[in-house]
């Protein structure tokens, strides 16, 4: 039977001591490229699609294991009362028609008293080891719940691979997310395709299950270097494309024109690049610009590598001085931060940047990284409250991860703008993970305020409650793990 090299074991992040919980696992070894078909298919997908070779080359992976069966202990500290094993029979199994990959939902488990848990399955025949993401139980039902998505995707109809119900069953059923977003590249597909993508994106939003939001990419390469700019509504209507190339779109401020009655975001991605990236002095709206995303499989664009970014984009020829986000914040743009994957793989929520992507027209990308998640606290998963909390700036990121992040300062949350006072100010950064915490740094408009370390008698937790002189400006928290993870809370401004 094929080696186990990796597992996704999540299970629901904040829940009350006696609520019922499920374990999502998925059992993955040997990345293999999927054979791309032309056949008839289901209402719902097959592993082998039409649509799993892209226009541009590149092809679905997978590294999910066939037909494997196995037993699992369940460990989670003494604090979960329910069955002490999970089983795979190697049949009764698999995300989608005719599968019997190791993918499974398995239930029964209860928490049985209050604190901070990662569940620990172990394989009884190879003793591999997998931690699910941190759990914390509170003794009530808890208020609000932690809640994980991607909100960056493209498609096999523009760059990527794999159709749209394809990539919205992935990311609930095998990438496990709470929510997600398709942006593809408006210029590249039609009015009609438009459309599709909006109904198909009503058909897959169900409240407590899973969110979508209705997204486009509107790719700009104008000689202004604007950036690209992602678009995302707080409801399902239907809105008119807009292409970077159409006459109507082809420029920054005629994109701002055309969203300045509706309630959207615009929101800048991978800033930093030469290529792609932003210019931010070409021009800003106020309204609707609110978030940059922080992280994608491109990498970082927080800072320099100078200046301290472990996950610089390397392709197409890096990155440029002045495009990141620690730039903007410093422009003094009120910017939360998201995280995406601006996945062409096929795989929202899970994706695979270690396995190569080679297209037909010669490109490699040979320096991908994981995508990003944006994490949101809510009291439900709607796609309102997703859209809402984007706009309060009341997000998290990380570099697909599920950990959980508080920060505030003096009672105030990640978002907030805050009054100076007389300079003293009570920080607070609760974070829970399933690796080792290496550090988390409060950084400010000069770069790094102070370092925090865990506690050595457990290093996938840290908490901070510190007072701390602060000046005016914006703060925000990033967290990075043995692992080379990483979590960023959006900033808290302290102003006059």
């Amino acid at each position: 039977m094929e080696e186990i090299k990796r597992m996704l074991v999540v299970t629901p992040m904040c829940v009350g001591v006696g609520e019922p919980v499920k374990i999502k696992v998925k059992v993955c070894g040997d990345v293999k490229i999927i054979e791309n078909v032309s056949a008839f298919n289901t209402k719902t997908p097959r592993l082998k699609s039409w649509s799993n070779k892209a226009p541009r080359g590149s092809c679905f992976i997978d590294d999910t294991i066939d037909g494997w069966s196995g037993v699992f202990d369940v460990e989670a500290e003494g604090a979960l009362d329910g069955p002490g094993e999970i089983v795979f029979d190697g049949i009764n199994q698999g995300a989608c028609v005719e599968d019997k990959r190791a993918i499974k939902v398995f239930d029964g488990w209860k928490w049985k008293k209050a604190g901070i848990y990662n569940i620990k399955l172990t394989d009884r025949k190879s003793g591999f080891t997998a931690l699910s993401n941190p759990v914390v139980v509170t003794q009530d039902p808890p208020e609000n719940r932690a809640y994980f998505g991607d909100i960056h995707w493209q498609t096999y109809f523009t760059d990527g691979v794999r159709g749209p119900e394809e990539l919205y069953y992935f990311a609930k059923d095998e990438g496990f997310l709470d929510f997600g977003a398709i942006t593809d590249h408006s210029e590249g597909i039609t009015d009609r395709q438009w459309d599709y993508m909006c109904m198909v994106a009503e058909d897959f939003n169900v409240a407590d299950e899973f969110s979508t939001l209705v997204g486009q990419e509107w790719t700009s390469f104008s000689p202004s270097h604007c950036g690209h700019r992602n678009v995302y509504y707080r409801d399902g209507k239907r809105r008119p494309i807009m292409r970077a190339d159409d006459p109507k779109y082809d420029e920054l401020e005629k994109l701002y024109a055309a969203l300045k009655d509706e309630e959207a975001l615009i929101i800048p991605h991978h800033s930093s690049n030469a290529v792609m990236g932003v210019e931010w002095n070409v021009g800003f709206d106020e309204k609707h610009e609110i978030a940059a995303e922080m992280h994608s499989c491109w990498g970082s664009s927080e800072l320099s590598e100078e200046d301290g970014n472990i996950a610089a984009i390397k392709m197409h020829n890096g990155t440029k001085p002045g495009r990141f986000v620690m730039d903007a914040l410093r422009m003094g743009r009120k910017y939360g931060f998201v995280g995406g994957g601006d996945i062409h793989c096929g795989r929202p929520g899970d994706s695979l940047p270690f396995a190569c992507w080679e297209t037909e027209d010669g490109i490699k990308y040979t320096h991908m990284y994981v995508a990003g998640f944006t994490c949101v606290s809510l009291p439900q998963n709607t796609r309102e409250n997703i859209y809402d909390a984007i706009k309060n700036r009341a997000t998290w990121v990380t570099t697909q991860q599920r950990y959980y992040l508080e920060y505030g300062i003096d009672g105030n949350n990640m978002g907030s703008v805050i009054a100076a006072g007389n300079g003293e100010h009570v920080l607070h950064v609760l974070c829970a993970t399933n690796e080792d915490i290496v550090d988390c740094r409060l950084m400010g408009k000069d770069g790094e305020v102070k370092i925090f370390k865990p506690d050595e008698e457990n290093k996938m937790r840290i908490r901070i409650d510190e007072k701390l002189r602060l000046e005016e400006g914006f703060y925000y928290i990033r967290v990075t793990t043995a692992g080379g993870n990483m979590a960023w809370a959006s900033p808290i401004w302290i102003t006059k």
